[in-house]
């Protein structure tokens, strides 16, 4: 049944940035960040949106309804170029790794108030 469902070929045409993807996750290090710390999860906006600030929205509530509970905000990002997209949000990086045998970047990023622009 498997092979005769055309989802395998999608599979296996994704399946090198699926690994990539996963050996980039197999290099977090949650212990970078504070304990009970919220870590955001990437937000992905499709090309025909993006720049009409829905990801800037979607991160700015989140801040707006989870720090003044009390909460500590994280994340960690992998594209250097959205670093200052995030500390123009208020995070700012605490640890920075580069992984040369695939080529990924972890910054390990926190929400201070104190940097937001």
């Amino acid at each position: 049944d498997f092979l005769a469902c055309p989802n395998w070929v999608f599979l296996v045409y994704y399946l090198p940035n699926t690994i990539k993807t996963l050996k980039a996750y197999s290099h977090l290090d949650a212990k970078v960040f504070e304990k009970n710390t919220l870590l955001i999860s990437p937000v992905f906006v499709d090309v025909k949106h993006q720049g009409q600030g829905i990801a800037t929205e979607f991160i700015k509530r989140g801040i707006r309804e989870l720090v003044p509970q009390g909460y500590k905000l994280g994340l960690e990002a992998q594209n250097p170029d959205n670093v200052r997209f995030y500390e123009k949000l208020g995070f700012k990086t605490i640890k920075y790794q580069y992984f040369k045998s695939e080529k990924i970047h972890n910054y390990y990023m926190i929400y201070d108030e104190n940097t937001a622009e």
